[in-house]
Formats: C-alpha cells, structure tokens, sequence
C-alpha cells in the first residue's frame, strides 16, 4: 500500500521541498546572487559590501513568511535575526550563519574568479 499524503510538520517539509524542486533555478540565481557579493568583513574597504550581504539575508528572510525579521547594529557589521513564534511550548531551534566571505589571498591559487556563482560539474 503507498503512503498517504504526509500530515503535520512532514507536510511542511514537502511543502519546501517541492518549492525547491520546482523553482530550483530561480532559488540558484538568487544564491549565485549573494555569493558575489564581496562582503570581506576584515576588510574595511568593503563595509558596504558587508551591510549589501545584510540587505539580501534580510529581504529573503522578509519574503520567506510569517519571520519577525531585525538588523542589528553593532560597532563594525550589522546582523541579521529572524524569529518565529507560531509553535508556543515547541523546542526551540537556532540557526546560525555568517554572510561575510574570506579575504581572496592568494589570487593565483584561483581556479576561477572569486565570488562568482560558477558551479563545479561532477
């Protein structure tokens, strides 16, 4: 017999997951998108690079559905906080990511131009 339809947080997962299935080249664009951003974090002149990569997490978590979204200022880069609170009383689960890239030295050990949403085959 095959399984039903799935029911509860399995029927959100599936949800996503055919969202990604079906629109997978739009969702690469947007990923190639910010990978090019040069946000060097340790590099000054690229402050506004870093506040740029900002600008992108926050307008994707902002369309992504019902997040309370925040930037947070600090002293050198803003961060990004998104929160949901539609499950009171469920486990709490933290995601954490950084949106600023390494220094590109040494530019001869390259293989291709650095952020660049180029894709390896395999």
């Amino acid at each position: 017999m095959a399984p039903g339809p799935a029911t509860g947080p399995a029927a959100g997962l599936d949800a996503v997951l055919d969202d990604l299935a079906s629109r997978f080249d739009e969702h690469r664009a947007a990923l190639a998108d910010f990978v090019a951003i040069p946000s060097v974090s340790t590099d000054p002149a690229h402050a506004a690079d870093v506040r740029r990569a900002a600008d992108w997490v926050e307008a994707r978590l902002a369309a992504a559905g019902p997040l309370e979204v925040e930037r947070l200022e600090t002293a050198r880069h803003p961060a990004v906080l998104a929160r949901w609170d539609g499950a009171p009383g469920a486990p709490t689960v933290l995601v954490y990511g950084h949106m600023d890239v390494q220094p590109p030295d040494p530019l001869d050990a390259w293989a291709r131009p650095r952020v660049h949403g180029w894709r390896r085959r395999t």
